[in-house]
């Protein structure tokens, strides 16, 4: 179980998100109100968010908070197996995801089932997929502010206070997003002994959001309004995790499927289809989703900035 400075740290940082999603804590705030707030959450943030300041990513100037969810979890689930592993054990999305009623789906079952090459029928995001694991942070982010509503309503109604949260949001429209990264190695570095220091690489980055505009028009089913985006980064397209950690991850580059070629969450479904790219004047072949998009390592940070402020179509907002 958490320890109890931990519990009070996450118990703060839950009821903080959930206070970041109304319209009560904005008049306390000096974020431009005619803009459209951005609210961030990560699963494990400290890796990806050090990842997009080296893209030159400004935190305290783009957006108004962010939030690691992964403690939130623990704090949530307290008798869960991810709590149980302690507050410094290693535990993963999938473990979080499963203990909330979601289900992921893995590269292995991806080759098992799917092995001679027939069309996907699930939707399950696919572990260790950028854009499947920040569609996945961001579900378990609504689940958790969906929980925390019902344990205020209880306390409200033994109280008889009005709930200090509720779920959908109330109030003015935020933007609510997730973001991942994916990091590899290069050739050389693949099978360095354990405990060897060698250069990491971003080789994917990946964006869901959805507004709680959105949330208040769908409240039973937004998670089917989930706005997706998903690039590979051209210089290291081809560049995988270290061995070991594929090993922790249950994947194999040198098998006939990779997790970041499988990406099933934007609009293209789990279709799949034979792209041709040009990297450096050299042209490339491989099997992805039609959503996925190459881009230069140089153009990351204005592909994520244009990404997070585009506009819902306004079927979806309403």
């Amino acid at each position: 179980m958490p320890t109890p400075k931990a519990e009070i740290s996450a118990s703060s940082s839950i009821h903080d998100l959930a206070r970041s999603l109304s319209s009560a804590a904005f008049y306390a705030s000096d974020y431009p109100i005619r803009t459209t707030p951005l609210v961030i959450t990560f699963w494990n943030a400290h890796g990806d968010k050090a990842e997009l300041e080296k893209l030159g990513f400004e935190f305290d100037n783009l957006i108004w908070r962010s939030f690691d969810i992964q403690p939130m979890t623990k704090y949530m689930r307290p008798y869960g197996k991810v709590a149980s592993k302690g507050y410094n054990g290693q535990y993963k999305l999938v473990e979080a995801s499963e203990e909330f009623g979601l289900s992921m789906t893995s590269q292995m079952e991806l080759l098992t089932c799917y092995s001679n090459g027939e069309q996907r029928t699930d939707r399950h995001p696919v572990q260790h997929c950028a854009v499947e694991d920040a569609v996945s942070t961001l579900i378990l982010t609504g689940l958790l502010m969906e929980d925390l509503a019902k344990l205020h309503l209880l306390s409200s109604i033994q109280t008889g206070n009005p709930p200090e949260t509720v779920w959908p949001p109330d109030g003015l429209n935020v933007r609510l997003i997730s973001i991942d990264t994916e990091s590899c190695c290069l050739p050389g570095d693949m099978d360095r002994p354990r405990g060897y220091k060698y250069p990491t690489f971003m080789s994917e980055l990946g964006i869901a959001f959805i507004d709680t505009n959105t949330i208040r028009a769908h409240p039973a089913g937004w998670q089917d309004y989930i706005t997706t985006a998903h690039a590979i980064i051209a210089e290291h397209w081809d560049h995988h995790p270290h061995r070991r950690c594929q090993e922790n991850m249950g994947i194999d580059d040198r098998l006939p499927f990779y997790p970041r070629f499988n990406a099933c969450s934007g609009p293209s479904g789990s279709s799949q289809e034979l792209r041709t790219f040009t990297i450096n004047g050299e042209c490339f072949t491989a099997c992805m989703s039609p959503d996925t998009e190459i881009i230069s390592r140089d153009s990351c940070l204005q592909w994520l900035l244009g990404k997070i402020h585009q506009a819902v179509p306004q079927s979806t907002a309403q």
